[in-house]
Formats: C-alpha cells, sequence, structure tokens
C-alpha cells in the first residue's frame, strides 16, 4: 500500500495520543465546550501532576512505554509530569527510602 509522508503520520499518533490519555483518564472529548486538541492550540487537559516510577529492569511494561508516555502526557496535560527510573527494579518492587522521599516532594 502507499506510505503516508511523516508528517501525516506524526498527526495521526499525536491524535491518537490525546484519544488514549483522554480515555485513560476518563475525560471526554469536550472540556468546558471546547474541543481537546492540544497539537491545535486547545485546551491542555486538566489532569493532576503525575510521577511515573518505572523500574529498568521491568520484563512487563518496556521502558521506552512510559517513556511515551511520558512525552503524552507533558504534550497534552497543564500540569507537571516526571518519572523516575529505578536501575535495579523489576515491575514489582518495594519502594526504597530515596524514593519513597521522592514521592513525598512531588505529592507536597
Amino acid at each position: 500500500g502507499r506510505r503516508r509522508g511523516r508528517g501525516s503520520h506524526r498527526a495521526s499518533r499525536s491524535a491518537r495520543d490525546t484519544r488514549d490519555v483522554k480515555r485513560f483518564v476518563g475525560g471526554s472529548e469536550i472540556v468546558g465546550g471546547d474541543a481537546v486538541d492540544p497539537r491545535h492550540g486547545g485546551p491542555k487537559l486538566p489532569l493532576p501532576p503525575i510521577l511515573l516510577v518505572h523500574g529498568r529492569m521491568d520484563c512487563v511494561v518496556p521502558t521506552p512505554q512510559s517513556l511515551r508516555l511520558l512525552h503524552v502526557l507533558r504534550n497534552v496535560s497543564a500540569s507537571a509530569a516526571e518519572i523516575r527510573l529505578l536501575p535495579r527494579a523489576g515491575h514489582f518492587f518495594e519502594p526504597e527510602p530515596p524514593l519513597i522521599r521522592t514521592m513525598l516532594r512531588f505529592i507536597e
């Protein structure tokens, strides 16, 4: 089949990202009467600040997936989005004191 140009792929991916985040947070296509489309100067989604914590040794969710989520959140949310990558952690882990302090600072 025909391949789309890079620009159209990027635009369709960005639109899909916006829909995915809205679905994840239970949002709708309309917020405050305006279409939510941050790519075109529309309002950003009213999300709370989000701290992602991802273990680099995670065999269930690849690290690039969390990095992509971070990128999408930063593009569609008016709030802070940060990530902490834990070098020796897998999918399930016990938070150690430095991570707990980071989490507490984030929510303050």
